[in-house]
């Protein structure tokens, strides 16, 4: 765990100092360039691993963490209170200025031939 701290602190300190050297230019005279750095893959073989890339990849993984604890079931919501019950069709007809009684409700209801 040490060592990839160490490998990771190494890359990001390499990056932050490449980064601050290129915005701190000033219009001078170009310089040389320099010699490319070693990969990550590379400095790890330097620390004194051995193995392919494909190791290397997964030597970065992590451990798994171990599994959490289970939620507690949700409750169930209370029931609503009952509405009032609606109009009947027949009462609706009565509202609508029709008069008569439940059978000529009915009747009305009737197509012509």
């Amino acid at each position: 765990m040490k060592r990839k701290l160490l490998l990771l602190l190494t890359i990001c300190l390499a990056v932050v100092c490449s980064v601050c050297a290129f915005v701190g230019c000033s219009a001078g005279a170009a310089g040389t360039n320099g010699q490319d750095g070693k990969s990550a893959y590379e400095i790890w073989l330097d620390t004194g691993h051995s193995g392919s890339q494909a190791d290397f990849l997964e030597w970065l993984k992590g451990k798994d963490g171990t599994d959490g604890t289970d939620g507690t079931n949700g409750t169930d919501g209370s029931n609503g209170t009952d509405g009032i019950d609606g109009k009947s069709a027949y009462e609706i007809w009565l509202d609508n200025g029709h008069t008569g009684s439940q059978t000529d409700f009915l009747e009305c209801l009737k197509g012509k031939d």
